[in-house]
């Protein structure tokens, strides 16, 4: 190799002295001859020796050698990763999306590698991003929507703001294809700048809807063909996922069947369906209750109820494949003597109202609901009212013609039943009671009686008793009381209403009125009032229920 280069710069004078002796010294035969010397001896030089020859197949050999036998170790260590990775991913299945994610799903693929007609998103690599330290990407092992769908991937930003990744396509692929999901975690959440827009060649080629609470799973089929630089820019961290992101090489592509939620057998408790929006921004639109009990006494094992006053709701995604819904609005027993008169149960199918339920205030009965919901999409259910309604027995059903539950409400078995053991469902008293109890009371004419009921305001007492008809006559003595027995009044007296009406009225308790007995007929009377004018002065004693025999 020495000698030829000595040789080359022997060459390079003999030229340069041939071509100064033709045209500066003006020998041109000498000139001539020497130029013509060195080209020949030149082109000699081009010429390769046998052992050249030789040494250059060997090299090459063991050049091709070495090449095979790296690919060799690549090819055993790229399995050995694998196997690795398999490994690791079965001991990760149990372990929280956002606890557990790859900083690539798998090895970085190059364009000019891909060889199949299919590539996921997650698997190429990136050649700019808008995270000058790394990935403007995450991708997780697995998604859940907002519907409760899970995917077998995910690819989400890696902080607030725009995230995007470029990558070098140079014309490979024709179609992309990806579903936009709602974080099933961020599914109450509202916000106007979280979605998915996808770049060709700085030209945007699709833009997501806005990605916030009660928005479904958006799908996009795009078509990339020429593209050289495609750009897929994620705004939004935590609330939106990229599922299921495909390049295809040819058009025509089928987009993945996505199956919907559907309950095992033929109903499913509201309790157990999952949201997909709701009134609260911070999580659940209700709370779940174990037991409730209404204002007539009657338990219920489940209960929902609101998280805040005012309007408290939720929506679910049917899909249409429910027909029927049957609940019980309720009066929370704790509330049964409180007046509202905004404190309700309405239900929405696809933004239609289908039931208002009657204002749940102090004396209304619970009311049963059961709707035709065939063809509903989005059921929303709205609780106005925190602590007083709650809504129990909620069930959807895939028929129709369910039978609804029957309740059986807490009555007393006994024949007879003092008054002051029934509980009031309702009284004149929004805070509670309307009544005082005495174990013991002494009348006007010094007789002592071993129990006694009197108001508790100086005006106006009532309390209401569901009876259901059980009883057929109330008795009882009106007695003024002893410390009040020389006062005298106009207003205090007892009356006695069955279902409204007004079914006996006492006379004037006042100074000098001996104790009055009364025997009233309530055969067949649901609701029976007790009302009593006067606080202090007036007392009921002895006061029984009876039923009929």
């Amino acid at each position: 190799m020495l000698v030829k280069i000595i040789l080359y710069i022997l060459i390079g004078f003999a030229i340069l002295f041939g071509l100064y002796k033709m045209f500066i010294d003006d020998e041109k035969g000498v000139g001539y001859a020497s130029f013509i010397f060195a080209v020949l001896v030149f082109l000699l030089t081009l010429i390769p020796t046998d052992e050249e020859d030789r040494i250059d197949k060997d090299q090459s050999a063991n050049s091709d050698a070495v090449y095979v036998e790296e690919e060799k170790t690549e090819s055993k260590d790229e399995n050995s990763k694998e196997e690795n990775r398999n490994e690791s991913d079965e001991g990760d299945i149990d372990n929280q999306e956002d606890e557990q994610y790859t900083a690539n799903q798998s090895e970085p693929v190059a364009i000019d590698q891909v060889q199949d007609k299919m590539v996921y998103l997650g698997k190429l690599d990136y050649f700019n991003s808008s995270n000058s330290s790394g990935n403007a990407f995450r991708y997780y092992e697995s998604a859940k929507d907002n519907l409760g769908f899970t995917y077998g991937n995910g690819i989400g930003g890696v902080a607030q703001g725009e995230n995007w990744q470029e990558y070098k396509l140079s014309g490979k692929y024709k179609e992309i294809q990806g579903r936009v999901i709602l974080n099933f975690d961020y599914r109450t959440q509202t916000n106007d700048d979280v979605l998915i827009k996808i770049y060709g060649d700085d030209m945007l080629l699709y833009m997501s809807p806005v990605m916030a609470a009660g928005q479904e799973p958006v799908d996009f089929n795009i078509d990339i063909s020429d593209i050289d630089v495609l750009k897929v820019s994620i705004v939004g961290e935590n609330m939106i996922r990229l599922v299921d992101c495909v390049l295809y090489d040819s058009f025509g592509n089928q987009s993945k069947e996505y199956q919907d939620y559907v309950p095992d057998g033929n109903k499913i408790y509201l309790q157990n369906f999952d949201y997909i929006a709701s009134s609260n921004t911070s999580g659940n639109g209700f709370r779940f209750y174990d037991t409730v009990t209404d204002n007539l006494g009657l338990v219920y094992g489940n209960g929902l109820g609101g998280v805040g006053q005012g309007e408290n709701w939720q929506d679910y995604k049917l899909n249409g494949k429910y027909k029927e819904f049957q609940a019980r609005v309720v009066l929370n027993y704790d509330y049964r003597s409180q007046v509202s008169d905004d404190v309700l149960v309405k239900i929405y199918g696809d933004d239609v109202l289908l039931y208002i339920s009657p204002i749940m205030s102090a004396g209304q009965e619970p009311v049963d609901i059961d709707l035709d919901i065939t063809g509903v999409d989005i059921l929303r259910v709205s609780i106005i009212g925190k602590n007083m309604v709650r809504l129990v027995d909620s069930i959807l059903y895939t028929s129709v013609d369910n039978e609804s539950k029957e309740y059986k409400y807490n009555s007393i078995d006994k024949d007879i039943v003092s008054l002051h053991l029934l509980d009031y469902f309702s009284s004149s008293n929004a805070s509670g009671a309307a009544f005082s109890y005495y174990s013991s009371v002494k009348d006007n004419m010094n007789n002592a009686y071993a129990d006694g009921i009197g108001g508790k305001s100086a005006y106006l007492n009532w309390q209401e008793y569901k009876v259901y008809g059980n009883y057929n006559s109330i008795q009882g003595k009106i007695i003024l009381n002893y410390d009040y027995r020389e006062q005298e009044s106009s207003e205090t007296y007892v009356n006695i209403y069955g279902d409204t009406n007004l079914l006996y009225t006492s006379p004037l308790i006042t100074a000098g009125q001996q104790p009055v007995e009364f025997n009233v007929n309530i055969e067949g009377i649901d609701k029976l009032r007790i009302s009593i004018e006067g606080r202090n002065m007036i007392r009921i004693v002895e006061c029984y229920l009876k039923k009929a025999g």
